[in-house]
């Protein structure tokens, strides 16, 4: 296809692609912690982050506001779990409140930004739905770098990062600290997150850092197959998403990333080997036996 021929083209369908491995596998992490409305929290807490150093520095340069968000998305993150030591205050409650709370900050940051004469040209509104079209070389670089840390960390510490998940009392008399571990998984969640926004925006980030783990845990419950099918679901949404979006004019990559990993979140909830109807089927034969 001539599309395949474009420069542009693979620049953004290399980076999505590697993005959403990253994601795909940093999304078991935190779905098989049930901490999913943590990745919501995250990415819509960065927002503030990236108006406010616009605001600040009348910078345009992408890391830059990144590093933002990154500073800002930890605030919340920090917050999140200062809230989860108070008893009486449902968890849920506190998400939802770190999120409107931030997300809220950001959006009067970005209408003050707007009367700044350099605004447009600074990108500030794509951070919340994303331009997948404006990454570069350098973007896909730093993509690189990260994926390739989160796949170390994960085959070095596979043992451990299992057993901080799955049984974190045991992991502590065994000699590791599941604290530790599970703090450099936030960290690296956080910077995939951020990563994520230039592509997806703001709003969409958290169904990839959702949907892939969701869908893989419809068909499979062993650790290993369920990291490697997320990161196909991540891997296929981007193909799909970058593809959409290269044919139809005017089409975003991001949404449509986004609804890829959602339908196909969905279908397998319904037809997955742990699904639905496969669940009722079991459930029908254990009545007939």
């Amino acid at each position: 296809m001539e599309i395949f021929s474009h420069y542009t083209f693979l620049i953004v369908l290399v980076g999505v692609i590697i993005l959403s491995l990253t994601s795909g596998i940093l999304a078991v992490f935190l779905v098989l912690q049930k901490e999913s409305l943590v990745a919501d929290a995250l990415s819509h807490s960065t927002l503030p982050g990236v108006v406010l150093t616009f605001l600040l520095f009348h910078t345009k340069n992408i890391y830059s506001l990144l590093i933002g968000g990154i500073i800002s998305a930890f605030l919340a993150y920090s917050l999140i779990n200062w809230f989860k030591k108070m008893d009486k205050i449902n968890i849920n409650s506190i998400l939802a409140i770190i999120l409107s709370s931030f997300f809220g900050l950001g959006l009067v940051l970005l209408t003050l930004s707007q009367k700044q004469p350099d605004a447009a040209q600074a990108g500030i509104r794509e951070i919340i739905f994303g331009q997948a079209a404006g990454i570069n070389q350098m973007d896909v670089i730093v993509m690189v770098i990260v994926c390739l840390i989160v796949l170390f960390i994960t085959f070095i510490l596979y043992k451990e990062i299992k057993l901080a998940i799955f049984d974190p009392h045991f992991s502590l008399i065994s000699g590791f600290n599941p604290k530790l571990i599970l703090s450099v998984l936030v960290i690296l969640t956080i910077i995939s997150v951020v990563l994520e926004i230039q592509i997806i925006g703001v709003v969409l980030t958290a169904t990839m850092l959702v949907a892939p783990a969701l869908t893989s845990l419809q068909w499979s419950n062993r650790f290993l197959p369920v990291l490697i099918i997320s990161s196909l679901t991540g891997i296929v949404s981007a193909v799909i998403g970058t593809m959409a979006s290269s044919i139809v004019p005017g089409l975003s990559t991001g949404p449509v990333i986004s609804v890829s990993a959602g339908i196909i979140c969905i279908l397998s909830i319904i037809f997955g080997r742990y699904g639905v109807i496969y669940t009722k089927i079991k459930q029908y034969q254990l009545m007939k036996g």
